[in-house]
């Protein structure tokens, strides 16, 4: 039996343009101007974008127009670190391109359901 030979290794320029990117989309910036948790849904807001725009920005609004997305989900999809990618959202919900979107008064869970569910974790 032949040994398979090792995988190829990524090109050191390949492996720098990769550590880059998320700072270069970000611009350098670590902290969102709003806070965003991963779980926070993400809805389209205004949709004209400056014609600068980074493609990110882009992406991201055309992945929330079908409907609200999670910031994790978007992350992925963009294929960007969280922490960049809720720069990236951040910036858009600021600037009014995407919205932070509440689900429905009927899809949220009642007030004696989260209590009788809290009762019985501390039971546990």
């Amino acid at each position: 039996m032949t040994p398979h030979p090792p995988p190829p290794e990524a090109a050191p320029e390949a492996r720098t343009i990769r550590s880059l990117r998320p700072y270069a989309v970000t611009g350098g910036r670590t902290r969102p101007v709003c806070d965003l948790r991963r779980e926070t849904l993400l809805g389209t807001g205004l949709r004209v974008l400056a014609a600068g725009a980074l493609p990110e920005h882009r992406e991201a609004v055309r992945l929330c127009e079908p409907g609200p997305r999670a910031v994790a989900e978007l992350a992925a999809l963009l294929q960007l670190p969280v922490q960049a990618a809720k720069v990236v959202l951040a910036d858009l919900v600021h600037s009014g391109r995407l919205h932070i979107a509440s689900p429905p008064l009927a899809e949220r869970p009642s007030r004696p359901l989260l209590e009788r569910v809290a009762r019985g974790l501390r039971a546990l």
